[in-house]
């Protein structure tokens, strides 16, 4: 007991002496960039400057204490993430880039203190990384401008009015420097921090869980992780036409919210019961109710298809990329469900043994089927021309018969598998039209506008991330049982 306690007590003296570092360097650095005039702060933004510091000030009390891991994780990535802001800040100054490297490195160094410190650090670099890259998809960080040989601390208000800032920049602070414009808000700074936390935490535990459990289709996992990246989609609207930025302003609350809730949420079943092997959750849906759900869901989806498509052509609604859209995901869909209803109770086939390339095989030709008419030459045609319209509700409907042979011939394992790729297939075709639309600012089919190549990715992000979401857990409910880590994992 002494000897724990003795170990205990030498590791809070470290943690204290580090904490004090960072504060105190911290401090050194701010006068020095007053006394030495490399630093100019608005007199508007006065407040939310030396509030940001006080709440730096505050994190680094925070990594002191031990308990929720979660917390702790979050105060040494803000700690890490901030000494790099300061390190970017300082170009202007020799002096103030020494002592920014002296903090980064000392909150770096604090992250090797403790028995588990180098699980501890995997997380912590990782999440660091995450925020960094959510940073720079987000363009909150623009180079090139015209240099300044001062660190100027102004307001986004002067750059733009109050109504027309989204809520993750309201209150904003603006950084020039050196050929560098940064822009960071306080609920920017917690949620990037969250998230980057989170995302990383999961993956380690989807991993250990594989590991510890067996097979279970990484594929789906990692693109549940890479959507995420919806949480900082907000942070990149300024930048475009008005009437994009408002439908973004607008619907971004719930796409945010949404991304944040699941990605909470599989923390707490990866942790709560995954880790224990507690897997009966989601059991009701796997093994013959997912058969018995696909054969129960084909009938009304055919209709439902059906009566939709019709009515987008008498409407003439597929001249808007939505529809257009839906009418081909239906069909695939359609397509898929109502053939391996068939292959289940109409010809009674099961899964057979085979070469591997042959379901491969099947699963990329039903990919292109699908996806061949989102090429803008192929868009054009199929949107101005009934006829090939036609021939792309049956292309589509074609790809899903031939994804549900693949499903069918294959083992539950690689059943599983499929499923979750044809899931990330939408879930990725959101995300990848969403940056090009707005970090790229392409116009991707002459057919459609900004805005509509917008709202698509959008709509189709907001459906799929919840089927996301309930695959990539009923795969990792399907994980064999393992004995409960001991470990808290990074």
């Amino acid at each position: 007991m002494s000897s724990k306690s003795g170990i205990n007590i030498g590791r809070y003296r470290y943690d204290s002496l580090y904490a004090l570092l960072i504060i105190a360097g911290t401090l050194i650095w701010v006068i020095t960039a007053v006394v030495t005039s490399s630093l100019y702060v608005d007199r508007g933004v006065i407040y939310y400057f030396y509030s940001g510091i006080a709440i730096y000030f505050i994190f680094a009390a925070i990594s002191l204490f031990e308990g929720i891991s979660i917390i702790k994780k979050l105060s040494q990535v803000f700690l890490i993430s901030g000494a790099l802001f300061m390190v970017i800040l300082s170009v202007v100054s020799y002096s103030l880039l020494v002592i920014s490297l002296v903090i980064l490195a000392v909150a770096v160094r604090r992250v090797f203190i403790g028995s588990n410190a180098k699980g501890l650090a995997t997380g912590i670099f990782g999440s660091v990384a995450a925020v960094i890259l959510m940073v720079l998809l987000g363009a909150l960080i623009r180079f090139g401008v015209s240099p300044t040989s001062q660190i100027l601390v102004g307001s986004i208000y002067d750059d733009a009015l109050p109504q027309g800032v989204p809520f993750l920049f309201q209150g904003a602070l603006v950084f020039f420097s050196w050929h560098f414009v940064v822009t960071i808000s306080l609920q920017l700074i917690f949620l990037y921090a969250l998230i980057g936390v989170l995302v990383v935490d999961n993956y380690l535990l989807i991993v250990r869980q594989v590991r510890m459990g067996g097979n279970l289709g990484v594929v789906g996992q990692v693109s549940g992780a890479l959507s995420v990246i919806s949480c900082q989609c907000e942070t990149i609207t300024a930048a475009f036409p008005a009437i994009v930025s408002l439908f973004i302003s607008i619907i971004v609350t719930p796409l945010i919210a949404e991304s944040f809730i699941l990605l909470a949420l599989t923390n707490v079943l990866l942790r709560m019961r995954y880790r224990v092997g507690d897997h009966r959750l989601f059991q009701s849906f796997s093994g013959k109710s997912s058969l018995l759900f696909v054969s129960l869901a084909a009938p009304f989806l055919v209709v439902l298809t059906v009566s939709t498509v019709t009515v987008i052509v008498l409407m003439d609604l597929q001249q808007n990329l939505v529809f257009f859209s839906l009418s081909n995901f239906l069909m695939y869909l359609s397509g898929f469900l109502l053939f391996a209803a068939l292959l289940r109770n109409v010809f009674r086939y099961s899964a057979s043994k085979m070469s591997w390339a042959i379901p491969v095989s099947f699963v990329v030709l039903s990919t292109v089927l699908m996806l061949v008419w989102f090429l803008p030459a192929l868009t054009t045609e199929a949107v101005s021309r009934p006829d090939a319209f036609a021939i792309m509700g049956i292309s589509s409907f074609a790809g899903g018969v031939i994804m549900s042979l693949a499903y069918m011939l294959t083992n539950r394992v690689a059943r599983d598998v499929i499923v979750e790729y044809v899931a990330m297939m939408f879930t990725m075709t959101a995300i990848v039209v969403f940056f090009v639309t707005l970090s790229l600012d392409i116009r991707i089919w002459p057919t459609f506008s900004l805005l509509e190549q917008t709202q698509f990715s959008v709509y189709l992000w907001l459906v799929s991330l919840p089927v996301m979401w309930f695959i990539t857990n009923l795969a990792l409910s399907r994980v064999e049982e393992v004995k409960p880590v001991v470990s808290v994992p990074a």
